[in-house]
């Protein structure tokens, strides 16, 4: 196996920090998109991703519990990679477009965990990376948190 411990990361005061703010905006969020009954706490689960020069995401979504999906951009040159998210309507018109978003440095961004979504590959020779998370109930999915 392969070691997935980084405490350099995980008891660092900005990942806290950037945790937090997640919980905040996933609350607001889940306000905004019409739960009734947000909880109070969450359990979040975060990884990094970094997408060297040709590196991409393919599609895919999530249905394993979570309330909401995100990635947080701390270091992105524009214009290097897009955020794409595909109609969940299918590909028939008048559906079937590709809401295609830029990510800048420090950009936090919040979607449907269900809703379809890819990274174009990076163009430019600088690695883009973002913390992708994952935001589930507090009882949610059990895998390896660091709580």
């Amino acid at each position: 196996g392969i070691n997935y411990t980084w405490p350099e990361l995980y008891d660092s005061p900005a990942f806290a920090r950037l945790k937090s703010r997640i919980v905040e905006l996933s609350r607001l969020y889940l306000k905004r998109s019409g739960y009734a009954d947000v909880p109070q706490k969450f359990r979040v689960f975060v990884w990094v991703e970094v997408f060297d020069k040709g590196d991409a995401l393919r599609p895919g979504s999530r249905v394993d519990g979570a309330y909401v999906a995100g990635r947080y951009f701390p270091s992105v040159e524009q214009g290097s990679i897009k955020f794409n998210f595909e109609d969940p309507r299918g590909i028939n018109p008048p559906f079937g477009k590709t809401y295609s978003h830029a990510p800048y440095e420090g950009n936090l961004v919040l979607h449907p965990v269900w809703n379809s979504y890819f990274v174009t590959p990076n163009m430019k020779n600088i690695p883009a990376i973002s913390y992708s998370f994952l935001v589930y109930p507090p009882e949610g999915n059990t895998r390896n948190f660091q709580d």
